[in-house]
């Protein structure tokens, strides 16, 4: 840092604030680690851990620590602050340090981590000691980076505006090079996004979509945990997407397997039904009567047929619309398509909603599904080698 303040031009510093600097950008987080303590607090817990940053170096994670102590000193909660060292910090390794806190402290119900690393760590070590999170220890974690959604289950965490931050200490950039006296210090406000290390059903209760199969209804007691979470999320007014998945060597029987498809008919919104589950179900062989006998039925607002290399059709109330399969000589297998395909059609609903999709809008939808259900043939990985709508449009071009 003094090599750039040597340097006679405008630095502008984000999370670090620098005397002589020009300005820094900073987030609140101080209010960060106010609302990681309510939050904690507010579920319940009453011994509570916050892993703060380096002890040989001042951060601005201190600053989270100062916010955390003030709550819990005013709603009179147990606490502790626990530092880290900077191996751990320049080497991204909390694995053993965290287990040892665990240990020593057998009573803490809830941990406030100063980043997502060491939460989702932290959930890997409670893995391993048989700690079951949310039920018996909650987290939170700080930045709410990619790594956050992605755990089982998905962290709970402080929200830190990165690209506003970023956009930001841009501006000051360029205003102070034009000669104009920007702040010394820029502060953003955080948030709190509750996910499942902390309230379980959380993220059922803010789905706009929740798409399930037969996958988890072969048996109990998954079966029964996949009810409870489709009735959470209809009562709060998610969009049901059901894919029936059959996997007959899964099943005791497939009169089992029918009973468990029809509840999924019953419940859900948008049916995404491949030629041959079609043909099993319903025992007809021309597509749609096999289609009208659902409807009849179960009146499924919305049912999209994949019929592998002969294309698509789409099924909404008295609209049908279908569109050919993109086939390629460089196929390499076909896991994982029909999978793809039912993804983009649920992107497509997220994007554009379900109460106005006319015949053009699910030639569209279809069309885009195909394509991307085509790319993902040409590769090995199935769901890990989804294409990003950028190649999917291009593919289209």
């Amino acid at each position: 840092m003094n090599e750039f303040q040597g340097l006679n031009v405008p630095l502008i510093t984000i999370e670090q604030f620098l005397e002589n600097g020009t300005g820094a950008v900073e987030c609140d987080n101080i209010q960060g680690g106010c609302l990681a303590a309510e939050h904690l607090i507010a579920q319940g817990c009453r011994h509570l851990i916050h892993i703060s940053g380096v002890h040989e170096t001042a951060m601005p994670a201190d600053e989270r620590a100062a916010g955390f102590r003030e709550v819990c000193e005013q709603k009179n909660v147990q606490y502790q602050v626990v530092g880290t060292h900077a191996y751990e910090y320049n080497h991204l390794e909390y694995h053993e340090v965290l287990e040892q806190l665990l240990l020593q402290h057998p009573d803490t119900d809830g941990i406030f981590a100063s980043s997502d690393l060491i939460a989702a760590q932290l959930l890997q070590v409670c893995a391993k000691l048989g700690r079951k999170v949310p039920e018996q220890l909650k987290i939170v974690g700080f930045d709410d980076v990619n790594i956050a959604s992605m755990t089982t289950p998905p962290i709970t965490a402080i929200h830190q505006p990165i690209k506003e931050m970023a956009a930001t200490a841009v501006e000051l950039l360029v205003r102070a090079g034009e000669g104009q006296v920007v702040p010394s210090r820029t502060t953003l406000p955080v948030s709190l996004v509750v996910r499942g290390t902390t309230e379980r059903e959380q993220i059922l209760k803010d789905t706009r979509i929740f798409h399930f199969g037969t996958l988890s209804m072969t048996d109990e007691p998954v079966r029964s945990a996949t009810r409870h979470a489709i009735e959470t999320a209809k009562v709060n007014g998610a969009l049901l997407s059901f894919d029936p998945n059959i996997r007959e060597p899964l099943w005791q029987s497939m009169e089992e397997a029918k009973r468990q498809t029809a509840y999924g008919m019953e419940v859900c919104d948008v049916l995404k039904i491949s030629d041959n589950e079609i043909r099993w179900f319903t025992g007809e062989e021309d597509f749609d009567r096999g289609v009208d006998m659902l409807w009849r039925e179960y009146h499924i607002p919305l049912i999209l047929l994949s019929m592998g290399s002969g294309g698509s059709r789409a099924y909404c109330g008295s609209r049908r619309a279908e569109q050919p399969a993109f086939l390629q000589e460089s196929t390499i297998e076909t896991t994982g398509a029909g999978d793809t395909f039912g993804a983009c059609c649920l992107h497509y609903i997220l994007e554009h909603g379900m109460a106005g999709l006319g015949t053009t809008e699910l030639e569209e939808m279809l069309r885009v599904a195909n394509a991307a259900a085509s790319i993902v043939t040409t590769r090995r990985g199935a769901l890990r080698v989804m294409p990003e709508p950028e190649e999917i449009q291009a593919f289209l071009v």
